[in-house]
């Protein structure tokens, strides 16, 4: 839908993640009219090279309670097989980052426009759109954390795989993140099929949306998948 610049795709792909708060017809239908009169989505231009951050958003908001449940059994596992030795890991779980947050991301990774297709995606860059940052008490710690679980974690067994690690101690990066260093770690979560609520009662009325022309809003309505697949990249500073 966003390649194809498809409205109707639009609105059920927000709708199908919760974006309007509901799955009721008349609701979505008005929260969609409502979202394009805000200013970043009240003409096509704008609405295109920002829509997707809104999606991601709310996508991130239905990962997010798996996935930092995912990094809570790593460290658990971890702190079960070496509490004895004195090792000890803690887990604090972030809030997703805002469409606000994504937007001002994005604006450090390339140019946001509406041509080429390209450029209405810019915001699959930013990483840490769900997050948790874990503590250890020793340099050991961190070492036998990402060597022993992360590494040869899998989305079979875990639901996560590592994909990148960023390693601030390293000596040839003078560089630190506001005066301190760490490991980063980007993983790939896979939540597998979720099935989504489906709501087909009720009329959404007379009102209509400029982005679909000469098409009555009740036209949004006659296709909705009730599957979705739950995937995306998570960040473990």
């Amino acid at each position: 839908w966003l390649d194809s610049l498809d409205a109707t795709g639009a609105f059920q792909a927000l709708r199908n993640i919760g974006a309007f708060g509901t799955t009721g017809n008349q609701e979505a239908i008005e929260g969609f009219i409502d979202l394009c009169a805000r200013s970043d989505f009240s003409v096509p231009n704008t609405f295109w090279c920002n829509v997707y951050k809104l999606w991601l958003h709310h996508y991130a908001r239905m990962a997010v309670q798996e996935f930092q449940s995912r990094i809570w059994s790593i460290v658990n596992a971890f702190n079960d097989r070496y509490h004895a030795d004195g090792l000890r890991a803690t887990c604090q779980p972030a809030t997703v980052l805002s469409y606000e947050q994504i937007k001002a991301k994005e604006a450090g990774l390339g140019k946001v426009d509406l041509h080429p297709a390209s450029g209405r995606w810019i915001a699959a860059g930013v990483l840490d759109v769900v997050r948790s940052t874990v503590t250890v008490n020793c340099a050991r710690a961190a070492t036998l954390l990402v060597d022993d679980f992360f590494k040869p974690a899998s989305i079979l067994e875990n639901r996560i795989e590592l994909v990148r690690v960023l390693n601030g101690f390293n000596e040839s990066n003078s560089a630190t993140l506001t005066g301190y260093r760490s490991l980063t770690l980007n993983v790939h979560f896979d939540g597998g099929i979720r099935l989504l609520g489906r709501n087909l009662s009720g009329a959404s009325g007379n009102r209509r949306s400029s982005l679909i022309p000469g098409a009555a809003v009740d036209d949004l309505l006659k296709k909705r998948s009730n599957e979705m697949q739950l995937s995306l990249i998570g960040e473990v500073p």
